[in-house]
């Protein structure tokens, strides 16, 4: 049974190796490499859970342990994704938390020459639990939220076997584990894995970008940007869907940065409409290079230069 977990976690690693493509040129990046550091670590784990390979079960615990740790990691790398923080994120947040999370198998490893399996106390995995609330609970509410369950319950299975809560039986849940995780990535927004980005349309540029950075920074982007339409007395609101015209009634199409629809046709000849892109470009360069926000917005839309970090 622990060999069906291979090909399950090769599913997994092509998902995210088919991510590269829309994280690129952005602070998103380096999730991307967090999670397939991740992907790699589960693979290795896998690979000695089999009764093949003989590995004590002192290391197979310590490696399904750092698998789980892993896991958090593109979650907590996006919290902090926004130059210039982001620079120093990894060393002061995502390695420090790594630390933290792995001392209790560090100490076991240090203080016992038994092969028993460590087992994680309830404080360290109650810490994990709310380090992984917080990181989920950031695509609540965006078109990653079903996918988002499926990802917490894969890391909570294949957390559980090494805690204290239950005993060391990897073959119980390190599976159905890898079946969460890719049933995670195969209910990820299909638009992020398009090959050409080249060319999107105009209204794909938000919606890319609340779903790729979650609720958090969606929330933060459309409050400054709403400062601007308030200062500028512009016709339209940022709301977490798109544009959207202040008169707007409830049988008006949302009105999504260049979405089709009456509303968005008066948006587009609005001569707030190529002020307002400009805005939304400005306030997402401490997120993205002109690399990626030219692939959404026309070449008659002036681009900022990415900030100095």
């Amino acid at each position: 049974m622990n060999a069906v977990a291979i090909p399950l976690l090769l599913f997994v690693a092509r998902q995210t190796l088919r991510l590269k493509t829309i994280t690129r040129a952005t602070t998103a990046a380096g999730a991307f490499y967090w999670a397939m550091a991740a992907v790699v670590t589960c693979l290795v784990t896998a690979v000695c859970h089999l009764d093949i390979v003989a590995v004590t079960p002192r290391i197979s615990s310590v490696l399904h342990y750092l698998s789980a740790v892993l896991l958090l990691t593109p979650l907590v790398h996006m919290l902090g994704a926004r130059r210039p923080g982001i620079t120093a994120w990894p060393w002061f947040v995502i390695f420090p938390l790594i630390i933290i999370l792995q001392w209790p198998a560090i100490s076991e490893l240090m203080g016992d020459s038994s092969d028993a399996a460590i087992r994680i106390p309830s404080p360290t995995v109650v810490g994990f639990m709310l380090v992984l609330l917080m990181g989920s609970g950031n695509y609540f509410g965006t078109s990653c939220t079903t996918s988002m369950v499926f990802g917490v319950a894969g890391i909570m299975l294949i957390l559980l076997p090494v805690t204290e809560w239950m005993a060391f039986r990897n073959e119980r849940l390190f599976l159905p584990g890898c079946a969460m995780l890719a049933a995670a990535t195969a209910l990820l927004p299909r638009r992020f894995f398009r090959r050409d980005m080249e060319n999107s349309p105009p209204e794909q540029l938000w919606r890319d970008f609340r779903d790729l950075y979650g609720i958090v920074w969606a929330k933060r982007v459309m409050d400054r940007v709403n400062q601007f339409a308030e200062r500028e007395h512009w016709d339209v609101r940022m709301t977490l869907d798109g544009f959207q015209f202040l008169d707007a009634g409830p049988e008006d199409n949302t009105t999504e940065t260049g979405t089709s629809g009456p509303a968005n046709e008066g948006t587009q000849s609005s001569p707030a409409a190529a002020r307002s892109m400009q805005v939304l470009c400005w306030v997402l360069r401490r997120f993205a290079d002109p690399e990626f926000l030219r692939r959404y917005v026309p070449d008659s839309v002036e681009l900022p230069q990415r900030p100095v970090n």
